[in-house]
């Protein structure tokens, strides 16, 4: 019996028993929703673009990957529960707008009903979401190539970019891994693991989760099975995509409530000229002046705009990479460049994108204490993925809730989960969640896990 798990998995598990059922081990590969959650789909986006750069490719060459990543979700970005609920409505239902006239006018109907604005409106959303985050991500790469690549390479030389690994965690169970980058330090010599992550924003519980993250552990036992050296620690940099906050004009366009990213990377503030050539942007909406007074945008004059629709992506991180600091007569003024034209800012707008580095080092009691309880919990799954998949259809469902039972307080938070429908839905998906639509076989995260007995060890399912 050949078994695969990783890091992916384990943490399902852990999240909830019934998830890592449906998402690893159903119908043999497991199963995963059409439609691709947006922070996942943004995010290995992003990672396929830092990946190219890592490997010497030029800042272009890293957007086309990264924006061709994205493209495999073109039809299917999945909202947050939240802001799918809040799209079922037309405005007018939910904020008293009146925009019935500016439907009809639009779209050359006498009569319209109400679910096929919606729809209509939701096609539009989708459009516009798609082009917002194929925005997001060239943003983010070309962020990363100029202010963050330069440092990293300058202290570590990158040994690895993406390669494939696994190790024999238990007899017959393979851990797999595949870790962003494997670093070098240039004066020292010690060897470090690199993980990019990309979030809305930064909290304290991000440092915390680093320091507890099992990918410091887990990633670093096949590099050293295989190096016979020592890795130091995990080198973890953030990159932060902003918010999700509901846009006012795009919602009266659309009739539906309609959130938009809150990232100067994508969005800035708009004064219009009498031409094209006579606009002026600023990426903050706050800044202070020379005599170091706050101050904020008079709201009537300059108004949030989406970057894209007026420039290329690449001209506007042209803009805000040209940011400089200036000084007066031996005193800081702050920052200011093309893309502020009012006043200074305090930081540099493409460093407000990252968090420094954080670097977590190696403990081996630690990782002593992850092995064991690992090689345990993979064990016992792969023993009871075989005693569910062989019970007759009468105490399927009870083996089921034995072996992998439902942890009801991951169902809504901190998301939905992706099989909540399976769960608690209608009794045909529950049944048949691919013949619902709603659902497809997972493509495997590893090449090595391809086949069905490798992913169950039985072949059966």
């Amino acid at each position: 019996m050949t078994v695969y798990t990783d890091r992916s998995r384990i943490l399902t598990y852990q999240r909830c028993p019934r998830r890592r059922y449906y998402e690893y081990h159903q119908d043999g590969l497991g199963i995963v929703p059409k439609r691709t959650a947006l922070p996942l789909a943004v995010g290995g986006a992003v990672h396929a673009g830092l990946a190219d750069l890592l490997q010497g490719e030029g800042e272009d060459c890293a957007v086309v990957s990264a924006l061709e990543e994205l493209a495999k979700h073109q039809e299917g970005l999945e909202l947050d529960l939240s802001e799918a609920v809040a799209q079922a409505a037309p405005v007018e239902d939910l904020y008293g707008y009146d925009i019935e006239a500016q439907l009809h006018a639009s779209l050359g109907m006498d009569d319209i009903g109400r679910l096929s604005r919606v729809d209509t409106a939701k096609s539009d959303f989708d459009k516009y979401l798609y082009a917002e985050q194929s925005a997001l991500v060239e943003a983010m790469v070309r962020a990363y190539a100029r202010r963050r690549l330069r440092p990293l390479l300058d202290q570590y030389e990158v040994l690895e970019v993406e390669r494939e690994g696994q190790w024999e965690l238990s007899d017959g169970i393979w851990f797999a891994s595949r870790p962003d980058a494997l670093l070098r330090d240039r004066e020292l010599g010690y060897l470090y693991i690199q993980s990019f992550k990309t979030a809305a924003a930064w909290d304290i519980r991000k440092e915390r989760d680093a320091e507890r993250d099992m990918q410091g552990l887990s990633e670093c036992v096949e590099a050293e099975r295989r190096l016979g050296e020592r890795i130091s620690g995990i080198r973890y940099e953030y990159l932060f995509k902003g918010d999700r906050w509901r846009d006012k004009d795009l919602t009266r366009k659309l009739g539906i409530e309609s959130r938009v990213q809150k990232s100067h990377l994508v969005r800035a503030y708009l004064m219009s000229g009498m031409t094209s050539a006579d606009a002026q942007w600023c990426w903050s909406y706050d800044y202070h002046k020379e005599d170091g007074a706050a101050s904020k945008l008079y709201w009537k004059t300059w108004r949030p705009a989406a970057v894209w629709e007026h420039m290329p992506i690449k001209d506007w991180i042209d803009m805000l990479d040209a940011t400089i600091p200036v000084s007066e007569e031996g005193r800081d003024l702050g920052f200011q460049g093309p893309a502020q034209s009012a006043g200074y800012t305090s930081t540099h707008p493409l460093d407000e994108v990252f968090h420094p580095p954080i670097v977590v080092y190696r403990n081996d009691d630690q990782l002593r204490d992850w092995l064991e309880q690992t090689e345990h919990q993979e064990q016992s799954i792969a023993l009871d993925v075989q005693a569910a998949e062989s019970a007759h259809d009468a105490v399927r469902r009870t083996h089921m809730n034995k072996f992998f039972p439902q942890f009801r307080q991951s169902c809504c938070y901190p998301t939905t989960c992706p099989y909540d429908k399976i769960c608690f839905g209608p009794e045909h998906i529950q049944r048949d969640p691919l013949g619902s639509g709603l659902y497809k076989i997972r493509t495997p995260n590893h090449p090595q896990e391809g086949s069905v007995e490798a992913n169950t060890g039985s072949g059966k399912l």
